[in-house]
């Protein structure tokens, strides 16, 4: 059995909104509900770290600036020109719909989970990779048809 409490993932993420796109390098450490999200440009430039626990937020920048709550909220809504999901996106990089919010959920063929729709957010899993005992995802996709995000995930690792 995957746990998907504790884990870290290592990847690539691209940011497409208004015509404006970028592209980084993440790493995301999860234990329990406190999410620390890195996020690196193109050679070290644009260094981001999210922070996020029990719903609350904090962002800080490479030059040690650093925002939180709603300030936070806003600067990423000021980016992305909308609010993104902040608490969802933990579930959603796992593959699967955040507990006790409505979705809307397709599966494939082999019975694993395509894609689904929640918090007005069309979430596609186009492919999954091995994990220990299971599979997660290799790529992921999340719309809201004015920004599109996309993963592709370099590595998995399962914390006990």
């Amino acid at each position: 059995m995957l746990s998907l409490e504790a884990w870290q993932v290592s990847g690539r993420v691209a940011v497409a909104a208004d015509g404006r796109g970028a592209s980084a390098s993440l790493d995301w450490l999860q234990a329990g509900s406190a999410s620390d999200v890195r996020l690196r440009g193109p050679f070290g430039s644009g260094a981001l770290r999210i922070l996020m626990d029990d719903g609350e937020l904090a962002l800080e920048d490479g030059q040690g600036g650093r925002l939180a709550g709603a300030d936070a909220h806003r600067y990423l809504l000021d980016q992305l020109g909308t609010d993104l999901p902040i608490a969802a996106l933990r579930f959603w990089l796992l593959g699967m719909p955040a507990p006790g919010e409505p979705s809307d959920e397709t599966f494939g063929g082999d019975g694993r989970l395509v894609s689904f729709r929640q918090s007005g957010w069309l979430v596609e899993i186009p492919r999954y990779q091995k994990v220990g005992d299971g599979v997660l995802p290799a790529r992921l996709a999340a719309s809201d048809g004015a920004v599109r995000v996309k993963l592709a995930v370099g590595d998995w690792e399962l914390r006990p």
